[in-house]
């Protein structure tokens, strides 16, 4: 597990990458329904929680991590940058899914 804080010290975010060990997360339902609405099948590596979102990690077959909560984002198309961007609060250059045009639009910070 890893905690971040932000710099003014107003939340803890909790990175937790053994959820998968502690089956909360069922990987039989990843593995027969696409969890993302443009059929990209992925599988969950971690919980993310902090005091503003919660989201589960997934990573698909190409290292791209996202972020599932309740609005999912590509984090990172590299799984190592990915997981280093989340550990620092940086969501600078991710994308949002939309879901009316059913494209990943780019996340305006």
């Amino acid at each position: 597990m890893v905690q971040t804080t932000d710099s003014d010290k107003t939340f803890t975010g909790t990175l937790n990458l053994k959820e998968i060990s502690k089956k909360r997360l069922k990987i039989k339902s990843y593995l027969e329904k696409p969890s993302l609405k443009n059929n990209v099948l992925t599988f969950p590596i971690g919980f993310y929680h902090n005091s503003d979102d919660n989201g589960t990690i997934e990573c698909d077959q190409n290292g791209t991590i996202y972020l599932m909560g309740e609005f999912p984002i590509i984090v990172s198309k590299d799984f190592k940058n990915g997981i280093e961007k989340i550990i620092m609060e940086d969501y600078s250059d991710t994308f949002e899914w939309n879901p009316i045009d059913k494209i990943w639009d780019k996340k305006e910070n």
